[in-house]
């Protein structure tokens, strides 16, 4: 019997990366984002996750050089932004959960892959996420192309200011499942 470990954010992180284009980017920020509620299920075989979409909040700005910014949005830029992303862009009170559901990984050079079923936005796919061992976590990332996912990237001032299409999603857990 498989004995299912709950990883949840006491123990795991799981961060969004949105990049900005455009005319007027240099208005924008590139933004670091967090989903703060979430639930891991693991076993040997398998994994099973849910984010709340609702549960989006801005970690901070990324600057030039790559570093975090915590402080270069007020607090009110930040409500905006965390609003914009919920009503226009996630539409989380038509979709409020993301699920992912994959088997067990696999090896590869460095790490594992899981592949997977991805429900976001209304739109299930198959994903391969890459996860690599860092400083005694499991860290799996992603890139997804928002208009696969019937998602609209987030457009200001007249489509001056644009979100990239792709944003790389970032899921740490501090412990190895199974």
């Amino acid at each position: 019997m498989n004995t299912a470990e709950i990883i949840d954010p006491t123990t795991s992180t799981c961060f969004i990366t949105v990049r900005r284009e455009g005319l007027a980017a240099a208005l924008g920020h590139d933004l670091r984002l967090e989903v703060t509620r979430h639930t891991l299920t693991a076993t040997a075989d398998a994994l099973s996750a849910e984010f709340d979409a609702a549960s989006l909040r801005v970690v901070g700005a990324i600057s030039a050089d790559g570093s975090l910014d915590t402080g270069a949005l007020s607090a009110k830029d930040r409500a905006t932004i965390e609003a914009s992303i919920r009503d226009k862009v996630l539409e989380t009170k038509r979709h409020p959960t993301v699920r992912f559901t994959a088997e067990a990984p696999t090896e590869r050079a460095g790490g594992y892959e899981l592949r997977g079923e991805l429900a976001l936005h209304g739109v299930t796919k198959t994903v391969a996420v890459r996860v690599d061992e860092r400083e005694g976590r499991l860290v799996g990332k992603v890139t997804l192309h928002q208009p696969d996912w019937r998602i609209t990237p987030f457009r200001g001032l007249l489509g001056a200011l644009r979100v990239q299409a792709d944003v790389e999603v970032e899921v740490s857990v501090a412990r190895r499942w199974g």
